[in-house]
Parts: structure tokens; sequence; C-alpha cells
């Protein structure tokens, strides 16, 4: 079985919209971007805290544990973005 070729309308409409998915995918991103340079490190930094004083108290379960690693992770991700800034 051949490629279907496309008639010339379908071939132009088919180029736009791969056009439009890459400009899209570029604003997300940007918008990603500035989202993470807004976001408020003491907010994230004072539930680290929190969290840390709970393990130390041996309070904090397993679903407690992934939450401090994933705000530690994203703590060092935003001051890496607002370094690079």
């Amino acid at each position: 079985m051949g490629k279907k070729n496309l008639n010339p309308a379908d071939a132009h409409r088919k180029a736009q919209k791969k056009r439009e998915k890459e400009k899209n995918k570029e604003s997300r991103t940007k918008a990603r971007e500035v989202k993470t340079l807004k976001t408020d490190t003491g907010e994230l930094s004072a539930e680290i805290r929190k969290l840390e004083g709970a393990k130390q108290r041996n309070e904090l379960d397993k679903s407690g544990q992934a939450r401090l690693s994933e705000l530690r992770s994203e703590l060092d991700r935003v001051k890496k973005a607002k370094a690079d800034y």
C-alpha cells in the first residue's frame, strides 16, 4: 500500500495545523517559564520546614515523605530558573 496523496487544499491545511501546533508549544513553554519565575519560594520553604519538623518527630508517613522530596525538587528547580534568568 502506497502513501496517500493529499489534494493541495488538504496539504495546505495540514501544514497550517502543524505550524499552529509548534507555535502553541512555544507559547506554553514560555508561560511555564514565567510561572516558574513568579513562584514564591517562601511558601515552598515554609512547607518544607513544616514537613521536616514532622519527619524529626517521626510523624511523617510515606505520602508525606514523597511530598517532601517533591517540594525539595520543585524549590531547586525554581531557584535554578531564577538564577539562570
